[in-house]
């Protein structure tokens, strides 16, 4: 008896053959408003954190870490609809104010293609607003009106940039009312986006580890919840 070989995720066309529909001068694809996240899937891990094995126990990938370690993704794409993802954030290929615009231009054209053609594949997306100053008003091209999930990376130095980008992010959406994802700034960030009363989904190596920062952000009488480990 024959049994018909499991189901593989389709080869995308080389990337430059492959062109979406656009809506600014940059000709970034422009994301699907129907396949933005309403939510993370739990557990949520870092790409490149997690043994191959163990990958399609991860319902939702971020992209949080040195650009090496998913540089692959923009020829082989495929390599997380593999893992049976239900939610992504865009991959966050640098654009650094260091970086020449063309560089720059560059890496925001290949995170909006990789993200568009993840939605294609069934993956629902967050948006990634961690770029330098120079780059900020270029990286909202293709991230349509009304979208309403957006990631970005703290920082215990400038906690106060993810307060004015969750602002940004309302005022693009129409409401406050957004799936905001903080990677990273521990205790730090933690407090500033609490004392601002900023609704937000935090993930960081003190959360996942230390109870004091369950403690530091939402108080001794609160309990301390139950969290699932894979990477870190």
């Amino acid at each position: 008896m024959t049994t018909d070989p499991p189901s593989q995720p389709s080869q995308p066309t080389a990337p430059l053959d492959l062109v979406f529909p656009t809506d600014n001068p940059l000709e970034l694809p422009t994301l699907r408003l129907d396949r933005q996240a309403s939510a993370i899937v739990a557990p949520m891990a870092c790409w490149g954190t997690v043994r191959r094995r163990d990958q399609r126990n991860v319902n939702s990938w971020h992209f949080y870490t040195d650009d090496y370690r998913f540089s692959r993704l923009w020829t082989h794409p495929q390599d997380v609809v593999a893992t049976g993802a239900k939610v992504c954030v865009e991959p966050n290929f640098s654009a650094l104010d260091s970086m020449p615009f063309p560089v720059g231009w560059n890496n925001l054209y290949r995170k909006r293609w990789v993200a568009r053609w993840w939605q294609d594949q069934g993956i629902d997306i967050i948006a990634d607003l961690y770029v330098g100053a120079k780059y900020q008003a270029h990286n909202w091209m293709g991230i349509p009106r009304g979208w309403r999930a957006y990631a970005t990376r703290g920082s215990a130095e400038d906690p106060e940039a993810t307060v004015s980008l969750f602002y940004r992010a309302s005022e693009h959406a129409g409401t406050d009312q957004i799936l905001y994802y903080v990677y990273g700034g521990g205790i730090t960030q933690a407090r500033v986006l609490r004392d601002a009363k900023i609704p937000v989904v935090l993930s960081d190596y003190y959360r996942d580890h230390d109870a004091s920062w369950w403690l530091a952000t939402k108080g001794s009488a609160d309990p301390i919840p139950q969290l699932t480990l894979l990477a870190d």
